[in-house]
């Protein structure tokens, strides 16, 4: 959570403006009031509060089962009123698998090092070498373990951060969904699971495409409105 400030309304880190974030962090604390509820989180580096407006029933159901000190992964916009700057939640859950820590430390370690070190180059296949000893260390200096983009917005939230075509087809097919509600003057309240399943199950198959959906609203590209079966993409 740490972050630099250019100007009043404006979050950098690392150089990159940011306005949504998603953190996996301690409950050190949790406030209740009539119009949300506020979590105070840190993640060793620092300390933010989030707030959850309560619009829904989701909210009672996450004040029911987030305690002080477990473990939550949040996404949500990053905002500011006055000098204090807050996370409004768009999705908060508890985190019950602690790899899911050391995999969130992992993708920041690597968003930061492709952000200020630039992506390293792809891998590079060596053809068969007679000598043992050149064929082992042309592969060992040729073949890279690990490839990224370089671009921080890519990684939540261009398509091409995505690992299959389906991510690609459910973002497309719901962003598609809220801008016709929204062009038609109508409530975009998120695209129902059950629609893309129809879409969709006739190439990929009715339990891949939930996956799928699930892996999304998981990793903050969907995040679920008025119920677990609407969606929306996280903007």
């Amino acid at each position: 959570m740490k972050a630099t400030e250019e100007h009043e309304k404006t979050l950098f880190i690392d150089d990159e403006e940011v306005s949504q974030v998603k953190l996996i962090a301690n409950v050190c604390s949790v406030s209740v009031n009539p119009s949300c509820t506020t979590y105070t989180l840190g993640d060793g580096t620092g300390i933010i509060r989030a707030k959850e407006w309560h619009a829904d029933d989701e909210s009672a159901f996450n004040r029911e089962r987030i305690m002080v000190n477990t473990y939550v992964q949040t996404f949500g916009n990053v905002k500011a009123i006055e000098t204090e700057r807050y996370i409004s939640i768009f999705q908060i859950r508890p985190i019950k698998d602690h790899n899911e820590l050391t995999h969130h430390y992992l993708e920041v370690l690597s968003v930061h090092l492709s952000i200020t070190r630039g992506s390293l180059p792809p891998p590079q296949q060596t053809l068969p070498s007679s000598s043992f000893s050149s064929q082992s260390e042309s592969s060992s200096l040729s073949y890279l373990p690990f490839s990224y983009s370089n671009n921080v917005s890519g990684i939540l939230h261009n398509d091409e951060g995505f690992v299959s075509p389906l991510h690609k087809e459910i973002r497309r097919l719901v962003r598609q969904w809220g801008n016709t509600r929204k062009g038609a003057g109508e409530n975009d309240d998120g695209m129902e699971i059950n629609e893309l399943v129809l879409r969709l199950q006739s190439t990929y198959g009715r339990d891949t495409v939930r996956d799928g959906v699930q892996w999304m609203i998981n990793e903050g590209h969907l995040y679920t409105t008025m119920d677990e079966e609407h969606v929306r993409v996280t903007e």
